[in-house]
């Protein structure tokens, strides 16, 4: 199995699998126009991982995301726990950002199912 690693760039946050940990983690910024496309294209990658239950915790770290990145999100989110019940989705905030906090809170609500919220220290 191929390594899942992609470079954060100004519109896409960085994605990096953990295999030994079962982890994927989205973290940066999410700032595209037209996230569509390549979101997926990670749902695409992943999903035969999720099939495989190599992927059990999907940790999401942004700083900032866009409308039209929202959207996207929500269905990652949705994708995943779809096709691993036993997924753990762990939302990382950063330290006062209680927007983002509340962000999570809400994908939590339309999502159904609890996440677990980490708050980050500065520079994390």
């Amino acid at each position: 199995m191929k390594t899942l690693n992609i470079k954060s760039t100004d519109y896409h946050p960085k994605v990096e699998y953990n295999k030994e940990a079962k982890q994927l983690m989205l973290q940066g910024k999410s700032l595209a126009e037209n996230p569509q496309s390549w979101y997926q294209a990670l749902i695409e990658e992943i999903s035969p991982m999720l099939n495989r239950n190599e992927i059990n915790i999907l940790i999401l770290h942004f700083e900032y995301f866009n409308t039209a990145s929202a959207k996207q999100i929500y269905q990652l989110i949705k994708h995943c726990k779809t096709m691993q019940q036993a997924l753990t989705v762990e939302w990382h905030y950063n330290k006062n950002d209680d927007d983002m906090l509340e962000t999570g809170e809400d994908y939590e609500e339309m999502c159904g199912f609890k996440f677990k919220f980490i708050e980050r220290g500065v520079g994390y």
